[in-house]
C-alpha cells in the first residue's frame, strides 16, 4: 500500500491526513550510516508504515546518485509483486527472479527483485543462472536473516552494501540480529504512528474467562509444542467463544483469524459459517488461483473472516481488515506482533482495529501499542518494559495493570482492555463518534455526553465523578453483573437448520508450490538432538544432512518422527516420540526420516507416508528387499537416488557415516516431485513394475488365462484370447 492509499482512520489532525515525513528522515539516516562507513544497516519500522516505500525511495536516490546494481530479495510471492508494483509506479526499470514469473525476467535491468529461494536454488546450488550483480543488497523481512538460505545469499554479496527491513528485528527467541547487521535505523513505533495518522488504535478484548489453560503444554525451541497446543486449542467451547465474541464485537468488520493448526483453522471456519458468519480457510496447500479468489472475495466484502494458520503473518496487505482474532497462543514476540500488524493499517473510514484475543498473548507480550527498546545484541531478549512492570503490579488499578473496562455500552459491558489508572480508550474524544464536545468524564472509564444524542451510554446516578471499578457502586450505577454469560453458538452445529453445505463449500485446499516459504529464522547451525523412539530390531540415530533441505528449498508442514529438541528440519509442526507420530493425523507436506531400524520398525512409517501421499521421505535403498517391492514399487511416484554417499549427522552434531546400501528419497505429490527433480541431488526415476508382477506376483510369470475361453494369452488388450469370439467382438 503506497502512502497515498493510507488516508483517514488515524489520529492525525483533522483535514491534514497522515504525516509520512518520517519516511524521508529514515532514508536520510540510512544514507548517513553508509556514509559513516557502515556496510550493513537494519531498517526497523512497524507493519503498515511503508517499509517498501522507504526502500523504493532509497533505491531511487541510490541510482540517481550513481550507485550500481540493486538486488531486492524476499521470501514471499506477495512481497515480490508488491515491490514490483512500487518500482513500476516510480518508473524504476527492474527484472524479476521468481518461479512462475518468467515473463518478467529482464537480466540486464539495473534492479532485480528476487525470491530468495529461487535465487539460492538457481544461482548458488544448481548454478543454472549467473549470480546477478549487486552493489546494494536489500533483504525484506530481515528477521529471517539468520536462516541458512539467507546467510548463503548474504555471504555471496560480501562486497555489497546490505540493507535489511523488518517490523520485528528479533530472532524467533526474541533476541537481536547482531552478527548480520552493524547498526539500526528505527522509525516511530506504533503509538507514535497512531498519532501521526499512519496506523489505527487497537482495541483489545481479552476476557480472562475465555483465555485458554495452557498448563501442561510443552515448549520446544522456545515455542509451544505444536501438537499439544493444537489439541488444547481445538476445543468446542473455545471455538464457540470465538464465534460468540466475533458476533458480539466484530460483526461487520473484515477479520483475520490465526489458528494453531490447519485442522483448528478449518474447525473455526466451519463453526463461524454455522453461526451465520461468511468465513473461508486458506492453508499452505491451497492452490494459487483458489487462494487469490478467496482473498479477492474478502477484498470485495463477500467474506467476513479469513481463517489461516500463520499463512498471512507476513506479506499480506489488505488495509481495510479491522478485526484480528488471535486463536493461536505464542511465546514468540515476533509472531505476536506480525499477527497484530495485519489489522493496524489506516484506511478511509477505519477508526480502530478490534483485537479479539483468545490466546492470552496480550497478557504475555503486552498491548499492541507498547514501545520496545530494540537491540542488535543477540544476548539481549527484547521485551516491553512497560508490560513487564504491569505484570509485576499487585494493585492493577493503581499500578498500571491490565484491566477490563466495566462501563456499560448498549446494555453490555465494554470489556475493552485498559491500563489501570487510565481511561478506557473507547471513551476518548477522538474515537467516541458521538460526543464532539461538552463531555463530562466520570472516573477513569466513563463519561456522559451533555447533548446525549444516543442511548449508547447508560445514564449515571448523579453528577459527581465516580470510580466505576468500586464494587459498592456497581448497583447504584446499574452495571451489568453477570456479563460473562454469552451465547454458545457452537450449539448451532447440532441444529437441523444449519447449512452445513455452505460451510463445507468454503473449506478449500489443494497443492501450491508458491505458497511455501522459508524457515522462520531461528538460530542457525547444527544442534544436539534427542534420539528417535526405539523400534523392533537394531537401530542407530542418523539425522538428515541439512544440505538436503537447502537443495530442496521447501518448508514442510510436518515432520512426523522428529528427534525433538532443536531439530533443523524446516517444518512448521513436528511430532516427537512423546507425540507418537504414527497415531497422530498427518496433514500437508510431510518430510519423513523414519527410524533406520529393523524392518518391523521401519515399514509402518513407510506405509503411513505412502498412504498420506504428500511429501518426501528418505529411506534405505534396499531395492532387493521384500518390503521395498511390496510397498515402494507399486506406490511411490518418484525416486531420487543421491549422487555419492549420503553422510548423515550424529546426535552430537558431528558428521557420521553413510549406510552401505545407500538411500533413496521418495516423492509423493506434485510439490515434492517438482522439488526433487530440481534439487540437483542426483538422478530421478519413476517405478514401472513389469506387467507380469502386476498380474499376480512371482507365480504370474506364466501367461495369464483368457477371461472368456480360459486359454493362455500374451500381452493383449482386454485380457482376451485372440482366438475366441469375445476377443473378436472386442475388436469390432
Amino acid at each position: 500500500m503506497d502512502n497515498a492509499d493510507a488516508t483517514a482512520g488515524g489520529a492525525a489532525v483533522a483535514g491534514t491526513g497522515p504525516d509520512w515525513s518520517f519516511q524521508d528522515r529514515a532514508v536520510e539516516q540510512i544514507e548517513g550510516a553508509y556514509a559513516n562507513g557502515h556496510r550493513s544497516v537494519l531498517l526497523v519500522s512497524p507493519t503498515g508504515s511503508g517499509k517498501t516505500v522507504m526502500v523504493r525511495k532509497l533505491i531511487d536516490r541510490y541510482r540517481a546518485n550513481g550507485g550500481g546494481a540493486v538486488l531486492f530479495a524476499a521470501h514471499r510471492r506477495e512481497i515480490i509483486l508488491q515491490t514490483c508494483a512500487k518500482l513500476t509506479a516510480a518508473g524504476i526499470h527492474h527484472g524479476v527472479i521468481q518461479a512462475g514469473l518468467e515473463h518478467l525476467i529482464r537480466p540486464y535491468a539495473p534492479v532485480q527483485v528476487a525470491a530468495i529461494a529461487t535465487l539460492a536454488s538457481r544461482a548458488l546450488q544448481r548454478k543454472t543462472m549467473p549470480l546477478p550483480p549487486a552493489a546494494l543488497l536489500v533483504i525484506d523481512e530481515a528477521h529471517h536473516g539468520v536462516a541458512p538460505t539467507y546467510r548463503k545469499v548474504v555471504d555471496a554479496y560480501r562486497d555489497a552494501l546490505l540493507l535489511g527491513a523488518t517490523a520485528t528485528p528479533v530472532r524467533g527467541d526474541g533476541r537481536g540480529l547482531g552478527g548480520i547487521f552493524e547498526t539500526m535505523v528505527c522509525c516511530p513505533q506504533v503509538k507514535e504512528l497512531v498519532g501521526l495518522g499512519v496506523l489505527v488504535t487497537a482495541r483489545v478484548l481479552a476476557p480472562e474467562a475465555m483465555q485458554p489453560d495452557l498448563r501442561g503444554v510443552g515448549v520446544v525451541a522456545g515455542e509451544y509444542n505444536e501438537g499439544q497446543l493444537a489439541e488444547r486449542m481445538d476445543d468446542a467451547k473455545l471455538v464457540g467463544d470465538i464465534c460468540t465474541q466475533y458476533q458480539k464485537h466484530g460483526k461487520g468488520r473484515k477479520a483475520m483469524l490465526f489458528a494453531t493448526s490447519v485442522a483448528h483453522s478449518i474447525h473455526c471456519c466451519n463453526e463461524l459459517n454455522k453461526s451465520g458468519v461468511r468465513a473461508a480457510h486458506i492453508d499452505g496447500t491451497t492452490p494459487k488461483d483458489l487462494r487469490d479468489e478467496i482473498i479477492e472475495r474478502l477484498r470485495q466484502g463477500e467474506l467476513d473472516v479469513l481463517c489461516n494458520n500463520l499463512v498471512f503473518t507476513e506479506g499480506f496487505d489488505l488495509p481495510d481488515v479491522s478485526c484480528i482474532i488471535l486463536a493461536r497462543p505464542t511465546r514468540r514476540l515476533l509472531t505476536y506482533l506480525q499477527m497484530l500488524g495485519r489489522g493496524l493499517r489506516a484506511f478511509p473510514g477505519k477508526k480502530d482495529c478490534m483485537v479479539l484475543d483468545h490466546s492470552g498473548a496480550v497478557y504475555l507480550h503486552g498491548r499492541p501499542d507498547d514501545d520496545f527498546e530494540w537491540s542488535l545484541d543477540p544476548d539481549i531478549k527484547v521485551a516491553s518494559k512497560a508490560h513487564a512492570a504491569r505484570k509485576r503490579a499487585t494493585n492493577k488499578e493503581h499500578q498500571g495493570g491490565l484491566l477490563e473496562c466495566t462501563a456499560i455500552v448498549d446494555g453490555e459491558k465494554c470489556g475493552t482492555l485498559r491500563v489501570g489508572g487510565q481511561p478506557c480508550w473507547a471513551f476518548t474524544e477522538a474515537s467516541c463518534g458521538i460526543c464532539k464536545s461538552g463531555r463530562r468524564r466520570l472516573g477513569p472509564v466513563r463519561h456522559v455526553c451533555d447533548e446525549a444524542p444516543s442511548s449508547r451510554y447508560r445514564p449515571l446516578a448523579g453528577d459527581d465523578a465516580v470510580d466505576c471499578e468500586r464494587p459498592e457502586l456497581q448497583a447504584r450505577l446499574g452495571l451489568l453483573q453477570d456479563w460473562r454469560k454469552v451465547q454458545d453458538t457452537s450449539a448451532l452445529a447440532h441444529e437441523p437448520g444449519a447449512d452445513a453445505a455452505v460451510a463445507r463449500g468454503l473449506i478449500l485446499g489443494a497443492v501450491a508450490a508458491d505458497c511455501l516459504r522459508e524457515d522462520d529464522g531461528e538460530e542457525e547451525g547444527v544442534r544436539v538432538m534427542a534420539e528417535h523412539e526405539p523400534c523392533i530390531g537394531a537401530t542407530s540415530e542418523w539425522f538428515t544432512p541439512p544440505e538436503i533441505f537447502d537443495a530442496l528449498g521447501l518448508v514442510f508442514d510436518l515432520d512426523p518422527c522428529s528427534p525433538g529438541a532443536g531439530h533443523w528440519v524446516p517444518a512448521r509442526k513436528v511430532y516427537t516420540v512423546d507425540d507418537d507420530g504414527l497415531r497422530q493425523p498427518w496433514r500437508g507436506l510431510v518430510f519423513m526420516n523414519p527410524p533406520f531400524g529393523g524392518r518391523n520398525g521401519h515399514v509402518p512409517w513407510l506405509v503411513k507416508f505412502l498412504e498420506h501421499a504428500n511429501g518426501i521421505a528418505i529411506v534405505r535403498a534396499y531395492t532387493s528387499s521384500g518390503w521395498f517391492h511390496k510397498h515402494v514399487v507399486p506406490r511411490a511416484e518418484l525416486l531420487l537416488f543421491p549422487r555419492g554417499k549420503t553422510k548423515f549427522v550424529r546426535p552430537d552434531g558431528s558428521v557420521g557415516g553413510a549406510p552401505g546400501h545407500g538411500v533413496v528419497l521418495l516423492g509423493m505429490g506434485d510439490v515434492a516431485n517438482d522439488a526433487l527433480r530440481h534439487s540437483g541431488l542426483g538422478f530421478c526415476a519413476r517405478v514401472l513394475p513389469c506387467l507380469a508382477a502386476q498380474e499376480g506376483g512371482r507365480h504370474a510369470r506364466r501367461p495369464p488365462k483368457c477371461e472368456d475361453c480360459g486359454e493362455n494369452y500374451a500381452d493383449l488388450p482386454a485380457k482376451l484370447c485372440p482366438g475366441c469370439e469375445a476377443y473378436r467382438e472386442h475388436q469390432r
